[in-house]
């Protein structure tokens, strides 16, 4: 099993991750646009990043993160974890 600190991909994420961050492209209002969605098909994956992005993600970039499954067990850094209020969070 590959631990969190020698994960080359997680590392490559985070790297993306913090270059979206720094560097937002624009939407078609012209506004700031910092927002990265990962899809993944499993379900122990998308735990796994959020585990490992979460916290970094607030802590290094000021950002918020959030967890949206199929099963509804939903997870957000931003205090709300329905769909809805993630999706629309600013």
């Amino acid at each position: 099993m590959v631990k969190p600190n020698r994960d080359g991909k997680l590392a490559e994420l985070k790297s993306l991750i913090a270059a979206k961050a720094s560097d937002p492209t624009t939407n078609r209002d012209g506004k700031l646009n910092r927002k990265v969605l990962i899809f993944t098909a499993f379900s122990d994956t998308a735990q796994y990043l959020y585990r490992e992005v979460a916290g970094w993600a607030r802590k290094e970039l000021g950002i918020h993160t959030a967890l949206v499954r199929g099963d509804g067990a939903n997870q957000a850094s931003l205090g709300r974890s329905d769909y809805v209020s993630v999706s629309e969070h600013r």
